[in-house]
């Protein structure tokens, strides 16, 4: 049997993990619909949210 090397195990985690939060993130993404039927107001939060981001930007 060969010994494998320990890049060998550093690259393949170093792969998987990019992997697994890179479909976190496309899932994460499309679970975030607003103005479908989950109750919340969407128009009222996205006008909140880009309320925000200028406040946080004057901050900066």
């Amino acid at each position: 049997m060969e010994e494998v090397n320990w890049q060998t195990w550093v690259a393949l985690a170093v792969v998987a993990l990019t992997v697994t939060l890179l479909i976190r993130s496309i899932v994460r993404k499309r679970g975030s619909n607003c103005g479908s039927d989950c109750g919340c107001s969407g128009k009222e939060l996205k006008g909140n949210l880009k309320k925000s981001e200028g406040t946080s930007q004057r901050l900066s």
